[in-house]
C-alpha cells in the first residue's frame, strides 16, 4: 500500500517510509468544548494558559507515508538485531542506491524489520557528501522507543552510513504535500500551552475545517515531528489542537519556525 509524502524544498531531508500510528487528543469544536484561552501573567506572550471543560477524545491517527509494511511477530532475543545488520551490511549497496529499484529495496527491508519489531519504522536520507542517513523510528509509539535503542546501539560501523535514531529535527522546515494538500511551513503557526506535566500545543492552519479534521491531524504531527523531533513529540508534548487562522486565539500565535527554541524554552520554564 502507497501513500506520497512530498517535501517540496530540494534541499530537504528525503523522507522514505514512516508508517505512524498516533494517539492525538482532538478536541470538538471550541464552543463543544467550552474553550477558553488567558496568557499566563508570569510568562512572555508567546505561552498561553488554556483549560478545557468537558473531557477530550483519544483520537487513534494513522499516517502512511510512502510504503506501509504489516509489521508483526516481534523478535526479542538479541540475535533479530544482529540478524538484521548482517542483513543490512550484505544488502548494503543496493540499500545505497534504492532509487534504481525502490520498490523491491523496500519490500526486501521491510521483511527484515519484520524481524526485529512489530513497530519500528525507517528513514532514507539523502545521499550528502558520499553519506546517506539512516533513520531508525518508533513510529511515534511509546512502547517501541525500548526497540530502537537496541536496533541503533547494536549498529555496525559502515563508511557510507550514518545511523540516527528516532526521526530528528529538520533546518529548515519543509513544507509538505499530503493526502491532495500541500502546506508550505511558513503558513503554519502555533501557541503553546500548559498540558503539565508536558506541554500543550496549538496548531493554526489556513483552510483548517472539522470535516477534514483526520487528515489535518496526520499533517500536523508531520510537522511537529519536522520542527520537534519524534522523542520530544512523544514524551514532551501534551494535548495536540488544530484550528483555523480565523480562530480569536491566531492573533497571539507564532510562525513555525519558532517552534523549536520557543518550545525548548517552555520546557525548561516548566523543569526549573
Amino acid at each position: 500500500m502507497f501513500a506520497l509524502l512530498q517535501y517540496l524544498q530540494p534541499a530537504g531531508f528525503v523522507s522514505i517510509f514512516i508508517p505512524l500510528q498516533k494517539h492525538i487528543q482532538i478536541l470538538d469544536s471550541e464552543t463543544e468544548r467550552g474553550f477558553a484561552a488567558q496568557i499566563a501573567p508570569n510568562l512572555s506572550r508567546r505561552f498561553c494558559d488554556i483549560h478545557y471543560v468537558g473531557i477530550m477524545k483519544s483520537t487513534t491517527v494513522k499516517v502512511i507515508l510512502l510504503m506501509f509494511f504489516g509489521l508483526f511477530g516481534p523478535k526479542s532475543h538479541a540475535s533479530a538485531q544482529t540478524d538484521f545488520w548482517k542483513w543490512f551490511s550484505a544488502n548494503e549497496t543496493q540499500l545505497f542506491s534504492l532509487e534504481s529499484d525502490r520498490d523491491a529495496v523496500f519490500n526486501r527491508l521491510g521483511a527484515a524489520m519484520e524481524k526485529v519489531h512489530a513497530d519500528i519504522t525507517f528513514e532514507f536520507g539523502p545521499i550528502t557528501e558520499g553519506k546517506r542517513e539512516f533513520v531508525i523510528s518508533a513510529g511515534g509509539i511509546k512502547a517501541a522507543f525500548p526497540a530502537v535503542e537496541a536496533l541503533y546501539s547494536s549498529a555496525p560501523s559502515l563508511k557510507r552510513w550514518k545511523w540516527v535514531k528516532f526521526r530528528p529535527r529538520r533546518e529548515p522546515i519543509n513544507n509538505i504535500e499530503f493526502g491532495g494538500k500541500t502546506i508550505q511551513s511558513k503558513d503554519v503557526h502555533f501557541l503553546l500551552a500548559r498540558d503539565e506535566p508536558r506541554v500543550g500545543i496549538v496548531l493554526f492552519f489556513n483552510g483548517y475545517s472539522e470535516a477534514e479534521k483526520t487528515l489535518f491531524g496526520q499533517i500536523g504531527y508531520l510537522f511537529l515531528d519536522e520542527a520537534l523531533g519524534e522523542f520530544a513529540v512523544e514524551m514532551r508534548v501534551g494535548f495536540i489542537e488544530f484550528q483555523t487562522r480565523d480562530s480569536k486565539h491566531f492573533k497571539n500565535a507564532f510562525p513555525l519556525d519558532e517552534l523549536p527554541a520557543q518550545f525548548d524554552e517552555f520546557w525548561a520554564m516548566r523543569t526549573r
